[in-house]
């Protein structure tokens, strides 16, 4: 979340940031879509992501974040969730979280599903 933090816009506005990853799980390129106010988008921009991802070996992994300046969680992002992380493994990576950044929180879809975390190598 740090990363992010340093990446955000100020004042917050809709965004959302995609921090590729290694097979270490180390960042190496964070790219910023603006103007992401509709909440679905989420799931094509992971698959634009991991599909421009595919053939670089030394990518691995992806981390969403979705700035809401006015809002955090909503009760389709469950189901977002899983809908992204099939597209990005359809693509042979792992998407590693989605976190949505609300005006005093952060929340994860994957954690509110009971899901364990997807940083090691194991998933």
């Amino acid at each position: 979340m740090a990363v992010f933090a340093l990446q955000m816009s100020r004042p917050r506005r809709h965004e959302t940031l995609v921090m590729f990853l290694d097979g270490d799980r180390h960042g190496s390129t964070l790219v910023t879509v603006s103007d992401t106010s509709d909440p679905f988008c989420v799931v094509d921009i992971a698959e634009a992501m991991a599909l421009g991802a595919i053939e670089n070996p030394d990518i691995d992994a992806l981390v969403i974040a979705s700035i809401r300046p006015a809002g955090g969680m909503r009760a389709s992002d469950n189901d977002l969730w899983l809908e992204a992380a099939d597209v990005v493994e359809v693509c042979g990576l792992v998407l590693i979280d989605w976190l949505i950044v609300g005006p005093a929180s952060v929340h994860s879809p994957r954690e509110q599903l009971g899901m364990p975390s997807r940083w090691g190598r194991e998933t």
